[in-house]
């Protein structure tokens, strides 16, 4: 009787030691690295690289990716108010071009319903994490195969399109886009730190206007 006491007593201390072994990334900011390949046999340069950087307090998310090129792209979804924003600069003028949320969550919808397959293999640490692999199958998305490490759990729709309901910490990950281009996703950093609300804030001197609006200046 005694022995079947400690060993239940080992089990529960187990089960607390791995709740709280994982952490769960609320507010922060993420770095990745990423490379772009074009799938365009008549492109001066077929590769291109970049960064993806992801700050998040609450609800609240900013996405910047950046370009060696130059091009930049900066996504805000304001949790409030449930808006998204893009902000473009052309012809010296700054927009924060409100998107439209339908669209956006109906492509979110795509991946509502995800199912998980391990790649089993020689599995290689990505930045000292344990790292598992593997292939992600949405109800109307393409499959996506994924590094990851539960030691950091994740709980917000809005970080990764592609992948919304997934839980676990990406370290890498391709996107095959519609043309066929191919962007490969690296971790570089996390941060777990405190970020001032007016990081989350639409920048003084940007013109908010629709994505209608702004379609229709380039048409």
């Amino acid at each position: 009787m005694k022995r079947q006491f400690f060993l239940i007593l080992l089990v529960a201390l187990a089960s607390t030691y791995t709740t709280k072994a994982q952490q769960q990334f609320v507010e922060g900011i993420l770095t990745y690295s990423f490379l772009v390949k074009a799938n365009n046999p008549d492109a001066a340069k077929q590769e291109a690289r970049g960064s993806f950087i992801i700050k998040l307090k609450g609800n609240s998310v900013l996405k910047e990716m950046t370009m060696e090129n130059g091009f930049n792209n900066t996504i805000l979804y304001l949790a409030p108010k449930s808006a998204y924003y893009s902000f473009r600069k052309t012809n010296n003028q700054s927009f924060a071009i409100q998107l439209n949320t339908a669209q956006i969550e109906q492509k979110r919808g795509n991946c509502s319903k995800l199912s998980l397959l391990p790649l089993p293999g020689d599995i290689k640490a990505i930045k000292n994490f344990k790292t598992e692999k593997a292939r992600l199958t949405c109800n109307n998305a393409k499959q996506i195969d994924i590094s990851y490490t539960k030691e950091w759990g994740i709980k917000n729709e809005h970080l990764f399109d592609e992948f919304p309901s997934f839980e676990f910490l990406p370290l890498s990950f391709e996107i095959i886009n519609a043309d066929g281009s191919i962007f490969s996703f690296l971790l570089e950093n996390i941060e777990v730190k405190p970020l001032d609300n007016s990081s989350f804030d639409i920048p003084n001197g940007y013109k908010i206007i629709s994505q209608e609006e702004y379609k229709s200046w380039h048409h």
